[in-house]
């Protein structure tokens, strides 16, 4: 082996070797190797065979070393082949401490510059970590270590030392941190509490949310074992699973309750392949107590369909029946057998009420239930059965919802039979009542003969027939009271029957208005009517006007009931957009925002609210009329009121569109 190639051989057996001084005391010239004067024989032959500092400079070389040595007194550095290459350098550079720092990462200097000079005034070992450039703008990383060589006084004279590449350590480090970064960020974002513990139960790592849920601090729990930091674990499920976990390497999960706290927890337990354990802790007691009210409420629920009071049934949006208790299927005539054949709700519906099924349906799949509507459904032997049928969405599968439908036979029966008795009845008083109002009026109009014969009578006379007069005035106007009601009666039974019958055709609407109150000022001519009619302008619509006349004159009749006889009433007329409005304005007491919601109601009546000149309320009955007449004939009603300053009842019917 050629010992020139080794640079830093004589200053490394100065190291290493005791050495013999001359007159010089900066000199120091290291034994002769064949001073040993031994020799060896067997296996250690071939050890001595090759000169010790040989093995040891082959050693250095395959672990990848570099050899520096710095002659302090002169300031000249020497270094290896291999150890320029670390630092990226030729291997014919020649070497000085100014080319050594201008390698250095300019950060690194101080970190340098400090462990040298500890290094010497402290006789300690040099040890430091720092970053180089390469020409090629390359960053690496070595680990220099040392040590000074001294003189007699105890001046350094020179350094020795090697060189490491770490570069790749000091990435895997830091991926090592970046990773683990990553994963606490991870552990911080998720809602679980999370735990790791070593081999030895020893806690290594809590999260925040762990923090909180056990009220524990991580900087102080950890080192400490799981056992100490929370003893009164380990004698409970959650300690004797997490052991067995441990001892098996066999991931779990547990579901309990934590007695010491009272509190039920779901932990899932994970072994890791570095022998440790991750603990994933939910607190599950709302969970727990939603469960428990959940079952409370499944038991109630079953309980009512196994009562058979309703018939209920779980079917899809599209049609198909999976689940029905007997109520249902008995309300259809069918059975069990039957619907494990396959039943469609869809297929049980009449026609007409499938787009009643679609709205459903609709208002489902956005409230998540639908308000209840009655229907028919089709029996197995094809005959209808009324129902009041209502739903809601079921969250799984999320197409499928639970129906209840009520048998409303009798009740519909009981409504026809009401409609016939009304419609019968209506009959029976209208012709009595039609009889006496002929024979009154025909008393009436000879009675004005003998009163013009009678003019020259005494004053006596006259007197007394004027007093007739009113007598059958008074009595035809209760005798038209009376038609009126028996006519509303008999319009409710044909509106319930889907009977009325309506007689379009292209009219005047200003001439219908203006009919229906000279008609009602010629019953009542002391009361004072405003008229708010387009002048020379027909307001032309397509409706019925019979029916027109008929809802304006219940508009102004219940006006003048409720108004002061002193207050006029004002009935408007006019054009907007591509309708016609007409409206009625009285002054009565108002109506309460409560009772516009429910004034055009059948049968409603508004509580609290007198007649102003000691006419009967009515049947509520009128308002429901005029709603429906109108809304038949395309039109709209409505009213605006506030109470104490009366009310302004409206219609709106579209014009006509003459060519």
């Amino acid at each position: 082996m050629n010992p020139d190639r080794f640079v830093s051989k004589t200053v490394y057996r100065s190291c290493i070797m005791p050495t013999q001084s001359t007159d010089d005391q900066n000199t120091y010239i290291p034994p002769d190797a064949s001073s040993n004067g031994t020799t060896t024989s067997g296996e250690n032959a071939t050890l001595a065979a090759f000169p010790q500092e040989g093995l040891l400079e082959l050693a250095i070389q395959a672990a990848g070393a570099g050899l520096w040595d710095w002659d302090l007194l002169n300031n000249h550095l020497t270094w290896s082949d291999q150890c320029k290459k670390l630092f990226g350098l030729p291997p014919d550079r020649e070497m000085s401490f100014e080319v050594f720092v201008n390698t250095l990462h300019p950060d690194d200097l101080p970190v340098m510059d400090q462990a040298l000079i500890e290094s010497l005034v402290q006789r300690a070992e040099y040890n430091v970590e720092y970053r180089v450039i390469w020409p090629d703008k390359s960053v690496h990383w070595i680990d220099a270590r040392g040590r000074a060589i001294y003189n007699p006084q105890g001046d350094p004279i020179r350094m020795v030392g090697i060189a490491l590449d770490i570069t790749s350590q000091k990435y895997a480090e830091e991926l090592e941190q970046e990773n683990t970064k990553k994963i606490q960020a991870i552990f911080e974002s998720v809602t679980d509490a999370v735990v790791l513990v070593d081999s030895e139960w020893r806690i290594t790592y809590m999260n925040s949310q762990a923090e909180q849920l056990f009220r524990a601090n991580f900087t102080q729990a950890a080192g400490q074992t799981l056992w100490h930091v929370f003893p009164a674990l380990y004698d409970t499920i959650f300690g004797e699973r997490y052991r067995e976990a441990m001892r098996k390497r066999q991931p779990d999960r547990i579901e309990a309750m934590y007695e010491p706290r009272g509190l039920w927890y779901e932990v899932r337990v994970y072994p890791l392949k570095d022998g440790s354990l991750a603990l994933y802790t939910n607190n599950i007691s709302e969970q727990k107590r939603v469960e428990a009210e959940l079952r409370a409420s499944e038991l109630q629920f079953h309980r009512l369909v196994d009562s058979n009071i309703i018939g209920v049934f779980i079917g899809d949006i599209h049609g198909q029946i999976f689940e029905a208790n007997e109520a249902f299927l008995s309300l259809l005539g069918f059975k069990k057998e039957d619907l494990a054949q396959g039943l469609r709700w869809d297929t049980l519906t009449p026609a007409e009420y499938e787009a009643g099924d679609q709205h459903a349906i609709g208002e489902m799949l956005e409230k998540g239930f639908c308000t209840p509507f009655e229907k028919e459904h089709i029996t197995k032997n094809g005959k209808r059965v009324p129902v009041l049928a209502g739903a809601a969405m079921l969250q799984h599968p999320p197409d499928r919802f639970i129906g209840f439908v009520l048998d409303i036979s009798s009740q519909k029966t009981l409504e026809r039979q009401k409609d016939v008795f009304i419609s019968m009845a209506g009959h029976e008083l209208r012709t009595p009542l039609t009889a006496i109002k002929t024979s009154l009026q025909l008393m009436n109009r000879r009675l004005l003969r003998i009163k013009e014969e009678l003019l020259k009578s005494t004053p006596t006379t006259s007197n007394t027939l004027e007093a007739v007069f009113t007598l059958l005035a008074r009595s035809l106007r209760q005798i038209e009271v009376q038609n009126r009601l028996i006519n509303d009666l008999v319009d409710v039974s044909r509106i319930a029957a889907d009977k009325l019958v309506l007689t379009p055709k292209l009219c005047n609407l200003s001439e219908i208005v203006s009919t229906a109150i000279e008609d009602l000022q010629a019953t009542d001519p002391d009361r004072k009517f405003i008229l708010s009619l387009p002048q020379d302008q027909a307001i032309l619509v397509v409706a019925d006007a019979d029916r027109i006349g008929q809802v304006v004159n219940n508009y102004v009749t219940n006006a003048l009931k409720y108004s002061p006889d002193d207050r006029p009433i004002t009935v408007g007329l006019q054009a907007e957009g591509a309708d016609a409005r007409v409206w009625v304005k009285d002054a009565g007491p108002g109506l309460s925002k409560e009772a516009q919601k429910h004034i055009w109601e059948r049968f409603y009546q508004v509580k609290g609210v007198h007649t102003q000149n000691g006419g009967g309320i009515g049947l509520g009955l009128g308002l429901y009329i005029c709603k429906t007449l109108i809304m038949l004939q395309h039109g709209t009603v409505g009213v605006d009121s506030t109470p104490g300053e009366g009310s302004s009842f409206w219609f709106t019917l579209p014009l006509a569109k003459v060519e």
